[in-house]
């Protein structure tokens, strides 16, 4: 856990050779991340996303006309311009700043194939990466996007900068979407103390408002020394509050997804048959594995970008990788 958090750190302080600093911003944009907005049909109540911002300036939009509703002034009505997966209202007050994010409500989020994570890479920077070619990001810190041009792009993965704003609040939060082909990924979440990455579980807890991750096959697990050992878990694995889930494989013989949440994962097995079963899972290569530790007498190890379960009937398995 020390040497994790000792890489966290350095990631932050060496971070992305471009830097973002924000100006002019609102208090609001300092709040917690404000909802994505995906029915626009009656306008956007701005009060139901910033109750104590009053008497503003106006809303725009780089890709959208914005008009104020003539008989409600909290009410902004949007005319989108073409055809974009996610569209950024600016709330503006005296030239200072907040932002709300308008997902096209057609994208398919609930697409397996778009999967985005959150790691280090090889020079310990924050690294976003899919497990496909993305055609667009969407990178907000709290409530204001963070140019891209203040990030370093492939055609999988992202290098994002911290903000230097964050160096003055004790939480808060990198929101980063990919869309791709008229899909959405998950939404892939970093949390920060400060500028640095978070992984203390006790303030992702408070400072966030996270509620510990419950296996899918929990209602199996009622050997008393199971459920402590996953009590052990949920209070030292950051992946079980804050991690991107995948699920690998959901069919009549087997559940088996993975939670992971920088570098570390976990993955659940849960055998739905009377009958052992032996099976080889591909895992997407922006899961990153490491050596595999299991808790409950099956075998799930690792070879190559596959997993190979060998479990026994009704039975379940959670194996959660070394945290480098």
């Amino acid at each position: 856990m020390k040497k994790l958090f000792v890489i966290s750190a350095l990631a932050l302080f060496s971070s992305c050779s471009k830097q973002v600093n924000f100006e002019k911003l609102l208090p609001h944009a300092f709040n917690s991340p404000a909802e994505f907005i995906t029915d626009i049909s009656a306008g956007v109540r701005l009060s139901d996303y910033y109750p104590n911002l009053e008497n503003i300036d106006s809303v725009t939009s780089v890709n959208a006309n914005i008009k104020q509703d003539t008989l409600d002034k909290d009410v902004f009505r949007f005319e989108p311009q073409g055809q974009h997966p996610f569209y950024v209202l600016d709330v503006w007050k005296k030239q200072a700043r907040t932002s709300l994010i308008v997902i096209d409500a057609a994208m398919k989020s609930e697409n397996k194939m778009l999967f985005i994570t959150s790691g280090i890479d090889n020079r310990e920077r924050i690294q976003i990466t899919s497990n496909e070619p993305v055609d667009e990001w969407l990178v907000l810190w709290q409530n204001i996007e963070v140019p891209l041009s203040c990030v370093d792009r492939s055609d999988r993965s992202i290098v994002l900068p911290v903000p230097e704003n964050a160096r003055w609040i004790d939480n808060s939060e990198l929101r980063i979407l990919a869309f791709s082909k008229g899909s959405i990924s998950n939404q892939s979440s970093v949390y920060l103390s400060h500028d640095q990455v978070s992984h203390d579980l006790s303030a992702l807890k408070s400072g966030f408002s996270l509620t510990p991750h419950t296996p899918k096959m929990t209602s199996r697990i009622v050997n008393a020394d199971h459920q402590q050992k996953i009590n052990l878990l949920q209070g030292s694995r950051p992946e079980w509050l804050s991690g991107d889930e995948y699920s690998l494989l959901d069919d009549e013989e087997l559940l088996v997804y993975v939670r992971t949440y920088m570098g570390s994962s976990s993955f659940f097995v849960y055998n739905k048959t009377n009958h052992d079963i032996k099976k080889h899972i591909s895992v997407p290569d922006n899961v990153k594995m490491g050596n595999l530790k299991t808790y409950f007498d099956q075998s799930v190890k690792q070879t190559g970008e596959n997993i190979v379960i060998n479990i026994s009937a009704g039975s379940y398995e959670i194996a959660t990788s070394e945290m480098l």
